[in-house]
């Protein structure tokens, strides 16, 4: 009989009401990732989007992960990207599971149509280490759940190295098409 499982839940958080960790499922241990504002000192700057967060998250905790713990990864408002929570955090992935995953939306590997010209391809192939596909799928918000062990198929320094790349320009819009490939099974 191994440890309990933990289950944790980030949330990107900027200027939202986040009052609703009050109400989680039982067991959910919420770690807010404050970006910084002219009143608040915050963890980071506000650069990056949520997926800076995400990835600022996991290396934080990096060493505290376990390979059957659950984690959350939402943003301050989950519920516009995703109508879904808090009912998702009721059920155990096996692998990704988008949380909004009714809304799938899909682009070409240049980030059309909502975002042409973002560097899809060449940062994919950068932080994957394989081509990209010509059509991605994913789930708009970027907010999903995972086990510990699928944070852990990757080293510290890969979330460090990526967290560095998404915060300049429209590059955090890579990272929410992405989740889903990076995490696959």
């Amino acid at each position: 009989m191994g440890e309990p499982v933990q289950k944790r839940i980030v949330i990107a958080r900027y200027k939202e009401d986040i009052t609703w960790i009050d109400k989680l499922p039982e067991g959910w241990h919420p770690i807010v990732i404050q970006k910084k504002t002219e009143d608040l000192q915050g963890d980071m700057p506000n650069a990056g989007r949520e997926p800076a967060s995400f990835l600022f998250a996991v290396a934080r905790h990096y060493s505290q992960i376990k390979p059957d713990d659950i984690w959350a990864f939402v943003q301050g408002n989950p519920f516009d990207h995703g109508p879904d929570f808090p009912d998702i955090l009721y059920k155990e992935p096996e692998g990704y599971m988008p949380i909004g995953g009714h809304s799938l939306k899909q682009c070409d590997d240049n980030g059309a149509p909502d975002h042409p010209n973002i560097p899809l391809k060449e940062l994919y192939e950068k932080w994957l280490k394989r081509p990209c596909p010509k059509v991605l799928h994913f789930t708009p918000g970027g907010q999903f759940m995972v086990r510990g062990r699928d944070l852990l198929r990757f080293p510290l320094k890969w979330y460090v190295g990526v967290m560095d790349d998404v915060t300049p320009a429209w590059n955090c819009y890579v990272m929410e098409r992405i989740w889903g490939e990076i995490y696959a099974k």
